[in-house]
């Protein structure tokens, strides 16, 4: 039994403010800022292929892959064109040198493709490479490399090789040094070149190319990865298990580096690059630290993608981001574009407090939190910078879910079932009433003009509860024959449940003979959550943990019409998990162990407008003026974190309809046997090909070639060829195409 505590908790004196806002004197409201000021994605391109080495050079980055080497026009960073995607399997390694890339490529064993080498490539024109020379090494593998005057010095596994390049069609081995070693990265400045990789730094002489020779090496306490140059001071990523370091090198003597700082990082690093007085070092996401004072380094955030980060370079004020998928046969990753024009993150105001919310509420200048053992909570936020525990109200069970309408706090309260609290003093909240429910009560909602609550149960159970007397609220309806999740929200006299992969009306016009009533298909997105609507739009989460599609997203659907509803829009998120969602205004606002949020003032297009640096978040709450974000540390003290809103976007509105040029195509279950189902969108009417061809280009199998309306569709593939003949395991390409559109999946069949 849960033991009764004090009625009144402190909030923990020491707070810490992470950004400084100036507050004169108590503030009831935060001025709106704009997210787009403050470091954020600006766009994210799926490529085929782990992600590799990325380097830039103007407006275009190359990316290495375990596939191909992808060449992308960065002009337009929120939108980056991928020009060609070109060269040997297993092209991971790129160097530059004028209008000369050196690309190290090397086939996957696994695929018993047995092959390794380099190419030298005429970049003059990167939407049109030229191969100058291939030199095949297999089964010699090679890495990354750099070029000095006419030599290439490029990493083996048996140390250092030399090749003369001055001829570029016909490249010759010079030697190779074994003393030198292997390496994982390499930066050159004049005669020396710096080498990282094992547990050290090395220090290379190569005022003579063809014989270079060992200055010096620094011994490090982890794992040298990526590095980066810049005047006399290096920059070294290091990594051991799940945890890493930043050094900095002072190397004004080469022969004699002298150490700055070592700054521990969370998660694996791999590479490290320079803007200004700021590094940005690729771990699970990119981290932001600012070394203006290189001997006393500070830790400014972290920007997150569903891929953890591999490679970065640096392109005006963008940061270029190659990334691997971890995922399970993943045959896809990410090309990532972050702007650091301003490195600094939304503004938070951070404390700590006793609660953790699995829901609140913000209204008016306080915030009302579901708190599980901590039963009902109420924050004062007049000063942001200190909020002040109000009151805590005891209930029976454990609170989970909350909704307030009028001056009553309804509450999910787990064992407790449905528990009514009256807030109109919230300083001294007084307990009403309740209703023990047969299983745990997870989720509620409030039809207040009918005085009728909505409870689902832990057993999938729907409730329907008389509140007219909220002293004595009386059971009215059930419905047990259906599965969904436990989330749920009214649209007039339909309840809107997730399922699956789909959304389930409940017809609750008669709320003690409930009934269900259609709904849809989300397309194959599993884990449909969190539904909330707003007008005629309907805005769910989602969450999936697909082989190549790991993470979550936003789906804004116009259900005017529930019978015949359309979606607006997909904004995928970079985690994997989605704990809640809140609206105000034209703003979503999601947690999923960080905290993003998502415009739809456009709800035909929903823009990503920033994440709340690596403030922790597994509930959210918002108003017009103030973001809280709550966070379940499982043990001891938990994060409570405020920001002020974004500001309304203003957006110039096109002339004519824009037509969409980046379909929607998904298919589950991928990996498959023997059968799987392939979603995609027309955007406007007209034919559409949809059809199934073995990784070497031969067609497989027709699914679809004829005119289709509009708007989603779906088709099957039974892992048959068009002939009836049943095909072999391996990877099969997907390919669709519509009115102006063009999209690529790959499938994965198993026998």
């Amino acid at each position: 039994m849960k033991s009764f505590r004090p009625i009144f908790r402190t909030v923990i004196a020491a707070i810490t403010l992470f950004l400084a806002i100036t507050i004169g004197g108590p503030a009831t409201a935060l001025d709106c800022v704009d997210y787009f000021d403050y470091a954020h994605v600006s766009s994210r391109q799926s490529i085929f292929g782990q992600g590799d080495q990325v380097v830039t050079q103007g407006n275009t980055a190359y990316v290495g892959t375990d596939q191909q080497l992808k060449i992308f026009d960065i002009t337009d960073p929120t939108e980056p064109v991928e020009l060609v995607s070109f060269g040997e399997r297993g092209s991971k390694c790129i160097s530059l040198y004028g209008s000369l890339a050196y690309i190290s490529y090397v086939g996957d064993a696994a695929d018993h493709i047995d092959i390794a080498g380099f190419q030298i490539v005429d970049i003059s024109d990167p939407s049109a490479p030229v191969v100058l020379s291939t030199t095949e090494t297999y089964p010699d593998r090679l890495g990354v490399s750099a070029r000095i005057g006419n030599h290439l010095l490029i990493s083996h596994a048996d140390g250092l090789r030399v090749y003369d390049v001055s001829d570029s069609a016909a490249p010759l081995f010079i030697d190779q040094f074994p003393a030198i070693g292997s390496f994982f990265d390499i930066e050159i400045d004049g005669i020396h070149a710096y080498l990282s990789g094992g547990h050290e730094v090395r220090v290379i002489d190569i005022s003579n190319p063809t014989a270079p020779a060992l200055v010096t090496a620094l011994a490090t306490s982890q794992s040298t990865q990526g590095m980066d140059l810049t005047g006399d001071q290096l920059l070294v990523a290091q990594r051991w298990l799940t945890n890493g370091q930043l050094l900095i090198l002072d190397v004004s003597n080469p022969g004699a580096p002298v150490q700055l700082s070592l700054q521990d990082l969370p998660g694996t690093l791999t590479d490290v690059c320079r803007i200004g007085d700021h590094a940005f070092i690729s771990s699970g996401g990119l981290i932001v630290m600012d070394i203006g004072d290189p001997s006393a380094p500070e830790y400014m955030g972290v920007v997150t993608f569903s891929d953890g980060a591999r490679w970065v370079a640096a392109a005006g004020d963008q940061v270029c981001i190659s990334t691997n998928n971890s995922a399970y046969m993943a045959s896809y990753s990410q090309f990532v574009t972050v702007d650091v024009s301003n490195p600094n993150f939304i503004p938070m105001f951070a404390s700590e407090i006793a609660a953790a919310a699995a829901a609140m509420v913000s209204l008016g200048e306080h915030a009302f939190l579901a708190a599980g053992d901590d039963d009902l909570v109420v924050l004062d936020l007049q000063d942001p910078a200190a909020p002040v525990v109000l009151s805590e109200t005891y209930l029976y069970g454990r609170a989970h879910d909350i909704v307030i309408a009028g001056d009553l706090a309804y509450l999910a309260a787990r064992e407790g079932g449905l528990q009514i609290v009256d807030i109109s003093d919230p300083a001294t909240p007084v307990h009403v009433g309740g209703l023990v429910t047969a299983d745990d009560a997870m989720s509620i909602a409030i039809d207040d003009a009918a005085q009728v609550a909505y409870v689902v149960l832990n057993s999938n159970a729907l409730f329907s509860v008389d509140i007219s007397d909220p002293s004595q609220p009386v059971q009215l309806g059930v419905i047990t024959n259906y599965h969904g999740n436990r989330h749920i929200a009214l649209a007039g006299d339909l309840l809107i449940r997730g399922g699956y992969e789909s959304v389930i009306y409940i017809d609750v016009s008669d709320p003690s003979a409930m009934t269900q009533s259609g709904g849809f298909d989300c397309g194959g997105f599993p884990g449909v959550r969190i539904p909330i609507v707003v007008e005629d739009l309907l805005i769910i989460g989602s969450t999936s943990s697909w082989d190549d599609m790991c993470g979550s997203a936003i789906m804004v659907y116009d259900i005017s019409d529930p019978q015949d509803q359309v979606r607006l829009d997909t904004l995928p998120l970079p985690q994997c998990s989605l704990d809640d969602l809140a609206v105000s205004g034209n703003t979503i606002y999601a947690a999923t162990g960080l905290g993003y949020a998502i415009d739809f003032s456009d709800p035909h297009e929903l823009v990503l407008l920033g994440q709340y640096g690596d403030t922790w978040a597994s509930a959210v709450a918002a108003s017009e003026d103030r973001v809280i974000l709550s966070y379940d540390a499982s043990s001891g003290l938990n994060p409570l974190s405020l920001a002020p809103p974004p500001c309304p976007r203003t957006t110039a509105v096109p002339e004519e309809p824009v037509a969409q040029t980046h379909p929607w195509l998904a298919c589950q279950p991928n990996p498959f046997n023997p059968t799987t189902h392939v979603y995609f969108e027309m955007p406007t009417a007209g034919r559409a090909d949809l059809a199934i061809y073995s990784i070497d280009g031969r067609l497989v199998r027709t699914l679809i070639g004829a005119a289709l309306p509009a708007g989603m569709h779906r088709a099957q593939w039974d892992g048959r060829s068009d002939a009836g003949l049943a095909q072999s395991s391996g990877i099969y390409l997907l390919q669709f195409q519509g009115p102006g559109v063009r999209a690529q999946e790959k499938l994965v069949l198993i026998r």
